[in-house]
């Protein structure tokens, strides 16, 4: 068999898969009309509804296939299997009963069955009241036992359809769908569900719909087939970690347009420091990277923290493979990597595949390699890591096993699909419930073992509770919850059940409020489903109810369009897959027309725009179809009493068909007709011609838990925009920027109930919101929070970019610059802080300087941010430093330049500052036995975990000591131990002449006298901590969460 015959095979099979019906039973009665006024071609019951099922009866008067008798036949819409019910007629309520009784099976060739001689016509007045008949009717299904595993019924969870060679596939996808963080950015994609079969987002949003929802396993072809895999690739097997890296890139490719465009780098995105230092001179150089996931070696690796600890180990580049700098000379250096910055998710890809130098080819790496539950990443952190002062545990959440040899084999899966240690093992289609040892111990693979784990998937564990947070039913978008309800039929041997979405005036008025405009989509709770072989007249009393239109009054129904405007009249009489194919949207109207000839008539939305009412610019009237040889010239009149617009004003009027395309025409000339305009369905807007200098100059609230939704051009006078044109310009470009006090920014994150929520979401509380076009200059943003704020022209406001933390910046935004706003910011969320009785021209000309400010005893004071003049230097931080009342003024200070937790120099008072921002400070004061001291006297201290290598392995904060002429060292250690705040018992110490040189150092004993020893600019003392890590030794970090103030 080829392969194209065996896939076409497989996906016949997965596709004839039914889903096993749920037993069901049907009871109801039915009146008909008066027999004599009844049609002889058969009268039917209402449709009755039960599981995916609809059912009615058929009366014929004059009987079905009988001159004698009345009939009376059991129908179903057209089914696409056979379906075998039981089912009871009975007459109520005459002289006479008659009652039957039969067992039969419907299908897609006989949609019917029952009684041919039912009543006997003779006798019809003695089965009837006052002229009518009346049906007590009861149906009952028992679906056939299956010898198919529910597993959703037995696990609560689905596993997925093997394509041929899809098994690693199938595997990632349930890691993927099972990190809840993901699923929800996967239902977040910008889709609408019109997008062509190629299209991966939509794909891949379909197939997690199905998995959450469906109760059986679904296919990936449709998956396979937006990848644009032939039949042949999904029978080729493909490496598991290749498929996430392609499915994670393309995904967010596809975010960068969207409001939400770093949500996967959030959750997968980690950052390693790589690092070359040369052995002979003072040369070093670092870059940091990105990475999704991390490939570690198992080859001779017994667990996996020696694949760690060899995943950072420096590599030494001497003799043939010395480092060449930039001028081309060669030196003896070493390079490695280590960890910046921690994902919330951590991917690791084990290298079970391996070249084998005897053989030649590739071989499998049997050997068994154990990994822990809980997985401590501290010790693998960089000096300088972002994550110094976060949780570094992480707990495993899914382990992808590989079964088989090097060039063929099985992928399956284990995962923990909430908090709780529970495994499930998707192994393709099939699912199980099993204890921790399978999921762990039993995949540490060995000799004796065909399958090995292959890659782990680890949540933080201060993360765990927002990545694995569950999606529910609300946040899929309805045009999937649409396709699940098709598929659903598809699979259940039924004709597809249509989902209509139904709008009212209220919908409009609701979205035009939200939006500015009419959505495509507009949004909608009121929905039905109907069968498609069903006429509209059928429930036209359910559309009411669910409308909540009185079931006495008339509605007219309309299709609508792409753009969301109605666009065609829809005859009662018509069969619901006669308008609608598959599910979609429908606009229900009280407004009347005339039935007979609805084609001449256009259907109009009529909105009024007033860009003085910040809140809702645009207001939605009414619904008014017109005949297209009617004009405007009424409507406008119209809009004019309702809104009690005076004669005296003129009223400008536009049109819009196509919401999607923001395109109006101003309509010059309303005495023109609909059709000499070439006016379709569409949107009339109109507006005064004279519009008010008006806008809004703070925020406000009407209650505390609203958050103010503002826009430039309410904000700024000369922004305001008069003409409902160029509003939908700004309205489909603008961006909505959300902003947070700094202050209340900080407090909510160092608060106890914050402790353990995910920062992004709920640790900057938003004051308001403003929508900009994103193409404006950066100043406009400033203006429009000024205005916003209502900040008086005494004071000045400083902004902050959120950073890649989800904290605020180090430093604000500089306002000088002519970029646009785009340019300068990435995520749309920013931090205010304002600074009182400095102007905004003055403030321009300032810079921020920031510093560490510490007492005696190395414990922190205060972060605070100075505004200092374009030009400054070290004395006057100092005196802003007690001028800000942060020390007194009578505590000498001195100010210390430092890279990470090493000290660079101490710095003179007249030293410039104002060209060395960007550098870390940290101002102390100095303890009273340094006071007098000659500065070669003072010997640098810094803390390192690192023995082999010291300066690579800083940790907690640096600091001067004294060295006192002729002491022994074991008396100065006692001094150095109680600054340090380590334990002497554990310490050891060590010294460097020339500490520029990464190796040269020497051990400290207790007889040496370090005055004697200690020598030149270079020296550093080392205290070697083993273990030390950045939390464990106290280090002074700029860190907003600290409590950092900003001093003018």
């Amino acid at each position: 068999m080829s392969y194209q015959a065996l896939h076409q095979y497989l996906q016949k099979r997965s596709e004839s898969a039914l889903i096993e019906q749920d037993p069901y039973e049907i009871h109801e009665t039915w009146e008909t009309c008066e027999i004599s006024k009844m049609s002889p071609d058969g009268a039917p019951s209402p449709a009755w509804k039960a599981s995916d099922k609809y059912w009615r009866i058929i009366c014929y008067p004059k009987g079905y296939k009988s001159t004698t008798h009345l009939s009376i036949l059991l129908y179903s819409p057209k089914l696409q299997e056979e379906h075998k019910v039981k089912f009871t007629i009975q007459t109520v309520g005459g002289i006479k009963t008659r009652k039957e009784s039969s067992e039969y099976t419907f299908s897609k060739t006989v949609p019917n069955r029952g009684f041919f001689e039912f009543i006997p016509l003779k006798d019809l007045d003695l089965y009837t009241v006052n002229g009518k008949l009346k049906f007590d009717v009861h149906i009952i299904f028992s679906p056939p036992k299956s010898n198919r595993v529910n597993y959703r019924k037995l696990t609560g969870y689905i596993g997925l359809e093997n394509q041929g060679c899809t098994c690693y596939m199938n595997s990632m996808l349930q890691c993927l769908f099972h990190t809840g963080a993901f699923r929800k950015i996967v239902f977040g994609l910008p889709t609408t569900g019109n997008e062509d079969s190629k299209n991966i987002p939509l794909a891949l949003q379909r197939l997690f719909t199905l998995m959450q929802k469906s109760p059986i396993a679904p296919s990936t072809k449709a998956l396979t087939d937006a990848f644009g895999w032939s039949s042949m690739e999904v029978f080729m097997q493909h490496d598991v970690q290749e498929f996430l890296r392609v499915l994670i890139d393309n995904i967010e490719t596809k975010m960068k347009k969207t409001d939400n465009p770093d949500a996967i780098a959030r959750v997968f995105r980690g950052k390693t420091n790589s690092y070359v230092k040369c052995l002979d001179i003072d040369y070093s150089s670092d870059r940091v990277e990105d990475f999704y996931d991390i490939s570690l070696v198992v080859q001779n690796k017994k667990n996996l923290l020696e694949s760690l600890d060899d995943f950072i180990t420096d590599d030494y580049l001497v003799g043939k493979n010395q480092y060449q700098l930039e001028d081309k000379s060669f030196h003896d250096a070493f390079k490695g990597c280590r960890f910046k910055e921690l994902p919330p998710v951590l991917h690791i890809h084990l290298q079970r595949f391996a070249y084998d130098m005897m053989s030649g080819m590739m071989k499998k790496v049997r050997e068994r390699f154990e990994f822990p539950f809980e997985l401590d990443m501290e010790p693998y952190l960089s000096e300088n890591s972002n994550d110094a002062n976060e949780c570094t545990k992480y707990e495993l959440f899914s382990v992808l096993v590989h079964q088989g040899e090097q060039y063929g084999g099985h992928y399956f899966a284990y995962c923990r699909p909430t908090t709780e240690r529970k495994w499930v093992m998707f192994n393709d289609d099939q699912v199980s419930i099993v204890p921790e040892s399978q999921a762990m111990d039993d995949n540490f693979g060995g000799y004796n073992k065909h399958h090995s784990a292959y890659f782990l998937a680890y949540i933080r564990k201060t993360d765990i509770d927002s990545i694995m947070h569950d999606v529910t039913e609300d946040e899929i978008p309805n045009h999937l919850l649409d396709y699940f309800d098709e598929w659903k039929s598809k699979h259940s041997g039924m004709p597809p059940s249509i989902n209509l979405r139904l709008v009212t005036d209220k919908t409009y008025t609701d979205a035009i409020k939200r939006y500015g405009k009419v959505p495509s989509n507009p949004d909608t709770n009121e929905n039905i489903k109907s069968p498609g072989d069903i006429r509209f007249t059928d429930f036209l009393s359910n559309i009411k109810r669910t409308c909540n239109v009185d079931n006495s009054k008339d509605v007219t129904l309309w299709t609508i369009d792409k753009s969301g405007y109605p666009k065609q009249f829809i005859k009662c009489e018509s069969q619901v897959k006669q308008i609608f194919p598959t599910s979609s949207r429908m606009f229900v109207s009280d407004v009347l027309i005339d039935n007979s000839s609805p084609e001449q008539f256009v259907p109009l939305i009529v909105t009024y725009y007033d860009p003085t009412n910040a809140e809702t610019p645009l207001q939605y009237i009414k619904f008014a179809p017109l005949k297209q040889t009617e004009t405007l010239l009424p409507l406008k009149e119209e809009i004019r009493k309702i809104l009690n617009i005076p004669e005296t004003e003129n009223i400008l009027t536009f049109y819009s068909e196509n919401s999607l395309s923001a395109t109006f025409v101003s309509i010059n000339n309303i005495t023109l007709s609909l059709s000499e305009q070439s006016i379709k369905s569409g949107m009339i807007i109109f507006q005064k011609e004279n519009i008010p200098n008006v806008h809004i100059n703070e925020v406000t609230k009407t209650n505390e838990d609203e958050i103010p939704q503002l826009r430039v051009i309410d904000l700024l006078p000369d922004q305001m925009i008069k003409t409902v044109d160029k509003f939908f310009e700004f309205n489909n470009s603008a961006i909505s920027y959300s902003f947070a006090e700094l202050d209340n920014s900080v407090k909510n994150n160092n608060s106890k109930d914050n402790a353990n929520k995910d920062s992004s979401k709920d640790a900057h509380k938003v004051a308001f919101r403003i929508a900009l076009d994103e193409n404006s200059p950066i100043k406009l943003l400033q203006r429009s929070v000024r205005s916003a704020l209502n900040v008086s022209e005494s004071d000045s406001i400083l902004l902050f970019k959120k950073n890649d933390k989800d904290q605020p910046s180090e430093r604000p935004i500089d306002f000088s610059l002519s970029s646009s706003i785009k340019q300068i910011i990435t995520v749309p969320f920013l931090f205010y802080k304002v600074i009182p009785n400095v102007k905004q021209s003055e403030l321009e000309n300032r810079k921020s300087f920031r510093i560490c400010v510490v007492d005696e005893n190395l414990d922190v004071i205060e972060y605070p941010m100075f505004l200092m003049s374009s030009s400054f230097q070290v004395d006057d931080v100092f005196g802003k430093i007690k001028q800000s009342k942060i020390v007194p003024y009578d505590k000498p200070l001195r100010m210390l330049q430092l890279q990470g937790s090493r000290i660079v120099k101490m710095m003179e008072q007249e030293d410039q500052l104002s060209g060395l921002i960007d550098f870390s400070f940290r101002a102390e004061v100095i303890p009273e036995d340094q006071l007098d001291a000659e500065p070669e006297k003072l010997v640098r201290v810094t803390l390192t975990n690192n023995k082999i290598m010291p300066r690579n392995g800083c940790v907690g904060t640096p600091f001067y000591i004294k060295i006192e002429e002729g002491e022994a060292f074991k008396d100065t250690k006692e001094r150095l131990v109680k600054m340090a705040k380590v334990s002497l018992s554990s310490a050891s110490f060590a010294y460097s002449n020339e500490c520029t040189v990464l190796k040269n150092f020497k051990q400290l004993n207790d007889d040496d006298v370090l005055s004697d020893i200690l020598k030149g600019r270079n020296t550093m003392l080392y205290v070697f901590v083993p273990g030390a890590s950045h939390q464990a030794v106290n280090s002074h970090a700029f860190n907003w969460n600290s409590g950092v103030r900003i001093y003018n």
